[in-house]
């Protein structure tokens, strides 16, 4: 895809762009919701609502502050609060992301959403022990979600226990085939093992998936995986 937009003239691909009719929907929202709440700037949902259509839409400074309204006026609205993490996280503030997963799962502890991602934090902060207990309280609420499945495999392979994840890559695997991180992480869990035979079939599949072998991409996984 990124090959064939870059042979476009920038000025075509701003048209088709901007002429969505999805993305002109969502503008059409916005535009009127704002016009609403300046009538009425203490209607909860609709703060909520704006502030997920700016996220939506990339522009997520502007969805922090109807937000954070919503939240002033109903602050126990666990939706919300994780909806505020995304926009944090979007701009980069891990702590205040943190704080609004965790405050999301304090007053819903069945949000599955909230459990991913308060993994997906906690293990880009290398805190892998405690990645792993919102994965599986994710997988418990949904567990045919592969990309859960294999976070937590990343996470329990980050903290030595490849057996362990071993039957949450192939579950991943069952359910998405073509999830080619999968099958390399797989590879590398039977390397650790040092199950060099059952290693080779994985890694086949994962050099398929890949353009043609593409071994630097190979490289730079198991790079990021030492």
């Amino acid at each position: 895809m990124k090959f064939f937009i870059s042979l476009i003239p920038a000025a075509l691909v701003l048209i088709v762009l901007f002429s969505s009719p999805a993305l002109a929907q969502e503008t059409d929202e916005i535009d009127a919701l704002v016009e609403e709440l300046q009538q009425d700037p203490n209607d909860a949902d609709k703060q909520a609502l704006l502030g997920v259509l700016y996220l939506n839409s990339g522009d997520y400074q502007k969805s922090v502050a109807p937000l954070q309204q919503a939240l002033t006026l109903k602050p126990d609205r666990a939706r919300v609060h994780f909806y505020l993490g995304l926009a944090y996280g979007a701009l980069g503030s891990h702590q205040k992301k943190l704080e609004e997963f965790k405050e999301s799962i304090r007053l819903d502890p069945e949000y599955s959403p909230a459990h991913f991602k308060m993994g997906v934090a906690l293990a880009s902060g290398l805190r892998h022990q405690e990645a792993v207990i919102h994965f599986n309280k994710a997988l418990s609420l949904s567990p045919h979600h592969s990309k859960t499945r294999y976070f937590l495999a990343l996470s329990l392979y980050q903290s030595h226990r490849y057996m362990e994840a071993i039957p949450h890559l192939e579950a991943a695997i069952d359910l998405r085939p073509n999830l080619a991180e999968a099958h390399h992480l797989l590879t590398l869990c039977y390397i650790k093992l040092e199950r060099f035979k059952k290693s080779v079939d994985p890694l086949k599949t994962f050099i398929r998936l890949k353009a043609s072998g593409d071994l630097g991409v190979l490289r730079n996984h198991s790079a990021s995986l030492k």
